[in-house]
């Protein structure tokens, strides 16, 4: 098995249909999906499935990936790089299984997708979108440098929406080895 990218604790690879019960589990788990929407049913997750699949192959470098703990191997997440809710902004996100929540492995991974999407695909800026009430959430975002500007409407959802910069990134990492 091949990994895309790797943090201190955790790898990243391509999705296949072998992760289908596992991306199952967690479209459908109430909790997960609090801030996200309502749980999905079966053809729909299968079809997003298979649309992550199909954007591999589109050569932008975009995609959903599963997060794999190094320590245990095992599945905890996905993590994706892609448009903002067909925009051509370019957002960051995750989806953590409940045992992995609070472990900082979001801010560990969207810092190093981050650096991917500024140094390899040479990105101007990096967005994503929370919820109002998803407090966790935006707590990564403001951890990796994203900072909030406004309220906006995605995803036919009310949200506030955080963005980074290159310059501003470069000069983030500038100063944390200084």
């Amino acid at each position: 098995m091949s990994f895309f990218l790797e943090s201190e604790r955790l790898l990243l690879r391509r999705l296949s249909f072998d992760d289908f019960q596992f991306l199952f589990k967690l479209e459908t788990d109430p909790e997960v999906m609090k801030y996200i929407g309502p749980p999905r049913d079966e053809p729909t997750v299968r079809e997003r499935t298979q649309r992550s699949l199909d954007q591999y192959e589109n050569g932008t470098g975009y995609g959903k990936w599963m997060a794999i703990e190094k320590e245990s191997g095992n599945p905890i997440g996905w993590f994706v790089l892609t448009n903002l809710d067909g925009t051509e902004l370019i957002e960051v996100g995750y989806r953590l299984d409940k045992p992995y929540w609070g472990k900082g492995y979001a801010t560990e991974m969207s810092r190093v997708l981050l650096g991917y999407g500024f140094k390899q695909l040479r990105l101007e800026k990096i967005v994503a979108v929370t919820l109002h009430n998803n407090r966790a959430s935006q707590n990564v975002l403001t951890k990796i440098g994203l900072k909030y500007l406004r309220d906006d409407r995605f995803y036919d959802k009310d949200v506030m929406y955080f963005e980074l910069a290159k310059d501003e990134y470069e000069a983030n990492l500038a100063s944390s080895t200084t």
